[in-house]
């Protein structure tokens, strides 16, 4: 049979080029049904020739009565990847590598509730692990930073709630920060938890939450932002020549643009005016 006959050559994968493989998985991971495709990976024994460690996070779990109770550590990549809202490759692949890091972090540690795992730095190690498969299926280094930054920040969506609204704002201005907001709603999506872990899940859904509102208030400042925050005319107005400090200064004017603050090239200027 065909099914049979892939697990008795899988291995066979091996030999077949770096940049092929990666034009397969993308279409499988853009596919409405990419679950389906990489349970059919695993199962036919390509997935460990492919990236061993995705397939033993099979073997991983969090062993707690309280979260994570989707099962192991794939099961929940696979539930962050279909809670996605945005359809985006680079996104896909982050949600799919984001966790990997757990095969290799694993430390017992005792809860309220009795025995389960922890994964301390798993983050660090994920990125390690995806930078690998990266360079081996020859990712554009382009797409391959933003996969290392998405992932290396899916678990910071509690540094953000914790932040004054300034922070929140300088956050929210960093690029594609919109599929960083999307990775972590789908992480919690995928965290099967018990009501009464409500506790843990509020804040990092309310800065999911926080994070739409700024990034719309980002946008329908964008074009005073256009306008504005310019090297020029922050020159002009400042006297200041080419180098560090002027970029410093648009950061600063962007930011009390998105506040409400400066509304017109008046206001600029008496914000630079009193902030040397």
């Amino acid at each position: 049979n065909y099914f049979a006959s892939i697990k008795t050559r899988a291995k066979y994968i091996q030999g077949i080029s770096g940049e092929r493989i990666k034009a397969e998985l993308d279409k499988i991971l853009i596919s409405e049904n990419f679950d389906i495709g990489i349970r059919l990976l695993e199962l036919t024994g390509l997935l460990k020739f492919l990236c061993p460690e995705l397939d033993r996070l099979k073997k991983v779990f969090h062993k707690s009565k309280k979260y994570h109770l989707e099962g192991d550590v794939l099961v929940h990549s696979l539930l962050v990847m279909k809670a996605l809202k945005i359809n985006d490759l680079n996104l896909k692949y982050a949600a799919l590598f984001h966790d990997v890091g757990k095969i290799s972090t694993a430390q017992k540690v005792v809860k309220p509730e009795g025995w389960v795992y922890s994964f301390h730095g798993h983050g660090a190690k994920s990125i390690e692990i995806f930078e690998k498969f990266a360079v081996k299926y020859k990712f554009p280094g382009k797409d391959k930073n933003l996969i290392r930054w998405l992932i290396k920040f899916h678990d910071d969506k509690k540094t953000f709630f914790d932040s004054n609204p300034l922070k929140q704002i300088i956050y929210a201005l960093q690029d594609n920060f919109n599929l960083l907001l999307d990775i972590w709603q789908a992480d919690q999506a995928g965290n099967i938890s018990k009501p009464e872990n409500e506790w843990y899940r509020k804040p990092r859904m309310e800065a999911y939450e926080r994070g739409q509102v700024l990034l719309k208030k980002i946008s329908s400042k964008k074009k005073l932002v256009k306008k504005l925050a310019r090297g020029g005319l922050i020159m002009k107005y400042t006297k200041l020549k080419p180098g560090p400090q002027v970029g410093k200064k648009i950061e600063q004017v962007k930011i009390q643009i998105i506040l409400g603050k400066i509304k017109n090239t008046r206001d600029m200027k008496n914000f630079l005016g009193n902030n040397p």
